[in-house]
């Protein structure tokens, strides 16, 4: 359990310091953008707010739980039509599906579901299940929000096709400071979440489940999570944490947090044929992605993955000049991506830089025992984050003219061997194996007719 409870705050952190980085970002943009550049600050202010709200419904998510630990959470329940709720909190997350070609579809029979609830509190439950199939759900999918009734209850089940839940964490996820740790796979999905959901569901009288079945051979894995309430009121208003209103709630109805993005699309590169560098960006937090590409997107060629295990993939097939990746990632973090990065010949030249909520010593010591050549802790300011990608850059450079000048200098006569010792100790043990490996290629071929730079890079 203190295991649990620590992986909970430090999920807790990295979220919080997420979100206020996805406000101070845009906040730096925007004090450097003109006056007249009225659209831009029109999507920068939108991005701000949109993740000063998520950033509030962390912290009342975080109240909300304190207040169930302690008992003291409140349910203000009256007659609502559950689809209408449901057609609300999916608005939300429109812009999210569209940018991931996903399609959300709501269900059910008849003109009208209504039920006894307290909307504010049931919001939530649905919200957090709707984000965590929209987050593990592969792009051009669909999520089915199925509502059916019975004599007894009302029922609603959420599904998605993401890779599924293992069999062993299916018991366990609704539990407090509970989080799924598969090998080196992260799964940051499962935390307050559906602890939060499960206490909500549960002060309503009503049953949270789940079943989930494995993505395998190709075959894509399916998640169902379903919510069951009891029809009527009776069961309702004996409760002592209760304030029971047959016609309306007596506590006003919060607004939905909004889920969908009003922010510069970076994607689109400036047709300029004088990009020197590529950079690859690789975080799954869409909208902080989005903001890191777009600060370097005039001066560089930007890539973007949403993961480690597609990060890899990009970095061996683009090879970029420098790579910039989050931490905490599903399907491979950012300290396995960067001991992949820096144990292949092939990307090991690359400089990597990290970017994390983990802020201790010891984590920064883990990231540069990977090979990351800079730690930046969220929330980090813009500039610096320029400022370190130019200075990497430019020591890239110049240990190429180190090397070259060093291949250079050597007497006609002799063979080609090995740099200087001095130049050596600036290079990785890596690097300079693989240095080692085109002279010794450069040593055998070097006679033989036709040979030059096409054979060269072949071999």
């Amino acid at each position: 359990m203190h295991q649990n409870k620590l992986n909970f705050f430090t999920n807790i952190s990295h979220e919080i310091r997420t979100q206020l980085t996805l406000i101070t970002l845009p906040l730096e943009q925007l004090a450097e953008e003109e006056h007249h550049d009225l659209p831009k600050q029109s999507g920068y202010i939108g991005l701000i707010k949109h993740n000063a709200e998520r950033l509030q419904l962390l912290v009342n998510e975080l109240m909300d739980f304190r207040r169930v630990e302690s008992g003291n959470l409140r349910l203000y329940p009256a007659l609502h039509s559950l689809p209408q709720l449901l057609e609300e909190i999916v608005a939300t997350f429109q812009d999210m599906a569209q940018m991931q070609n996903t399609t959300i579809n709501i269900v059910y029979n008849g003109d009208d579901i209504p039920a006894y609830f307290d909307k504010n509190q049931l919001s939530k439950v649905f919200f957090n299940l709707i984000n965590n199939a929209l987050k593990y759900a592969p792009p051009d999918s669909r999520i089915d929000i199925e509502i059916e009734e019975n004599n007894k209850e009302v029922i609603t089940r959420v599904t998605d096709n993401g890779p599924g839940i293992p069999a062993e964490f299916l018991n366990n996820i609704f539990n407090n400071y509970y989080q799924v740790g598969e090998h080196e796979k992260q799964n940051t999905g499962y935390g307050i979440g559906l602890a939060l959901s499960k206490s909500i569901v549960d002060l309503h009288k009503g049953h949270i489940s789940v079943q989930s079945t494995r993505s395998e051979l190709g075959n894509r894995g399916e998640t169902i999570f379903e919510v069951s309430l009891l029809k009527g009121a009776a069961h309702l208003q004996a409760l002592p944490h209760v304030v029971m209103n047959m016609e309306q709630t007596t506590e006003p109805d919060e607004p939905l947090p909004t889920a969908g993005f009003n922010t510069i699309d970076p994607t689109n590169q400036p047709g300029n044929a004088d990009l020197l560098y590529t950079i690859l960006v690789v975080e799954d937090n869409t909208e902080l992605r989005k903001l890191v590409c777009n600060t370097f997107k005039a001066e560089y060629v930007v890539l973007e993955a949403v993961n480690g295990d597609e990060g890899l993939q990009i970095a061996r097939q683009e090879i970029p000049d420098i790579i910039i990746s989050d931490v905490m990632m599903p399907l491979m973090d950012g300290y396995a991506f960067c001991r992949q990065i820096k144990t292949d010949k092939r990307t090991s030249h690359i400089p990597v830089i990290l970017l994390t909520a983990k802020n201790t010593q010891t984590d920064q010591i883990s990231g540069l025992e990977q090979g990351a050549n800079l730690y930046l802790t969220k929330p980090f300011s813009k500039r610096v984050l320029q400022l370190n990608v130019n200075n990497l850059l430019l020591l890239k450079e110049q240990q190429k003219q180190i090397v070259l000048s060093t291949l250079s200098e050597l007497p006609a006569e002799q063979n080609v061997s090995a740099p200087s010792h001095a130049a050596g100790n600036q290079l990785a043990a890596i690097d300079q194996e693989f240095l080692d490996e085109i002279i010794k290629i450069t040593e055998e071929q070097m006679d033989k007719d036709g040979f030059g730079v096409a054979v060269l890079s072949k071999k």
